[in-house]
């Protein structure tokens, strides 16, 4: 994702403009392939003509459609049919040595979906050794280091500038100086992912033949939460040539705070860019069902049941008694009673007991049924029974609120 911070202009003169650049790949590829590639770009230039709208909201950006010219006509420059195929092959490609791509013949092409003039490419460049290439280095242990990783956008671009037709390269820079043709002067604009590692680009155009060729940058500084990466390219002195850019690569080292860039060139006022705090989106509680001892507020599950025992004035014999009995259901019929505890009120409580065959008083009929039978052998009392129990209810653990 390309994200301007400036006004877009309108793109109405870029149809006209088919092939910028004479230049050519010493490699090169034959004439169909070569047509195709400028027929890109002139294809390119017609949808940014066609798409693009002036609004903040706009889905054809400028960004999206001068990246088409470089990657689809790159990717059939190397024989691919699709940016897809073009990027699965890079992830293959650009872990192999030099001597590695040079040996690929038709057979090893076909089998690793590798063309030919891609590794060529490859090939050539791993054997230059310069800042670049350094940069290609790291950029080649990244993807050894991390075969789950895809080739990403910015990765893509990289390699692109690096191996691809100059041809594309020229229509690509071209494409984004006439993009903005109205708006000249120093312009700014991040690519990337914004809360992760990004890239800052810094570009002069300038606004009249009387405006200098270069210009000086004069300062940068960026809050803390940012952290420089690899080459440092925006600093102090560095010169901004015509029609040329600097980029510098930033890593956030924290992003749910904001972040800034401010940078001071000769001559003009640069706006700082401004990074805003990253706010992680809801994420979906997620539940499973558990027996549980309480509701959602903590409050136990419980149903209390009393009975009342009848009198036996005249049981002072062993033999006499009177057996009291009685059957209880929860209303409730989900819960599953796991502790039943029982009190006694009134004068006869110390007159009432358990059958020998029976102790505690209590059976258990089903996990929602119990039966009580005690013994009475004296003044009226009343016994509450209370049933705790157990439901099975959905319960979070994870992303709970």
């Amino acid at each position: 994702m390309m994200k301007y911070l400036f006004p877009i202009a309108s793109l109405g003169i870029l149809f006209s403009c088919g092939n910028p650049s004479s230049s050519s790949s010493d490699d090169g590829i034959d004439g169909k392939f070569r047509d195709s590639a400028n027929a890109v770009i002139v294809t390119s230039y017609a949808n940014a003509r066609a798409n693009y709208y002036y609004t903040s909201g706009g889905n054809g950006t400028t960004g999206q459609v001068c990246r088409d010219v470089i990657d689809k006509g790159t990717m059939r420059y190397f024989k691919y049919k699709s940016v897809h195929e073009f990027k699965a092959a890079l992830k293959k490609a650009i872990v192999l040595d030099e001597d590695q791509l040079k040996s690929i013949d038709d057979s090893k092409s076909a089998s690793l979906g590798v063309s030919i003039p891609l590794a060529k490419a490859l090939a050539a460049f791993n054997g230059s050794y310069n800042s670049d290439h350094e940069e290609f280095e790291s950029l080649k242990r990244k993807y050894r280091d991390n075969s789950t990783l895809d080739i990403s956008d910015e990765d893509l671009l990289q390699i692109e500038m690096q191996v691809g037709d100059p041809t594309l390269i020229d229509a690509w820079k071209f494409c984004i100086k006439e993009a903005f043709q109205n708006e000249r002067g120093i312009q700014t604009f991040t690519s990337g992912d914004e809360f992760s590692e990004f890239v800052l680009n810094l570009n002069y155009f300038p606004k009249s033949k009387f405006d200098p060729e270069r210009t000086t940058v004069t300062g940068i500084d960026y809050s803390s939460n940012l952290k420089l990466i690899g080459r440092e390219n925006i600093k102090e002195g560095a010169t901004l040539e015509n029609y040329t850019g600097l980029t510098q690569k930033f890593k956030r080292l924290e992003n749910r705070l904001p972040a800034y860039i401010k940078i001071s060139v000769e001559g003009f006022d640069v706006p700082a860019i401004d990074l805003i705090a990253f706010v992680p989106p809801p994420k979906n509680p997620v539940y499973e069902p558990q027996w549980m001892k309480e509701d959602e507020k903590g409050n136990k599950y419980f149903q209390a049941f009393v009975i009342n025992h009848p009198e036996c004035w005249d049981c002072s014999d062993d033999d006499e008694y009177i057996i009291s009995s009685q059957t209880f259901n929860l209303d409730d019929k989900a819960g599953k009673v796991y502790e039943i505890k029982g009190e006694c009120s009134g004068s006869g409580c110390g007159f009432n007991y358990s059958p020998p065959e029976n102790p505690g008083g209590i059976t258990r009929l089903s996990p929602t049924s119990f039966a009580i039978r005690r013994i009475i052998k004296g003044p009226v009392c009343s016994e509450t029974y209370t049933a705790y129990y157990e439901k099975l209810r959905d319960v979070c653990i994870k992303n709970c609120q």
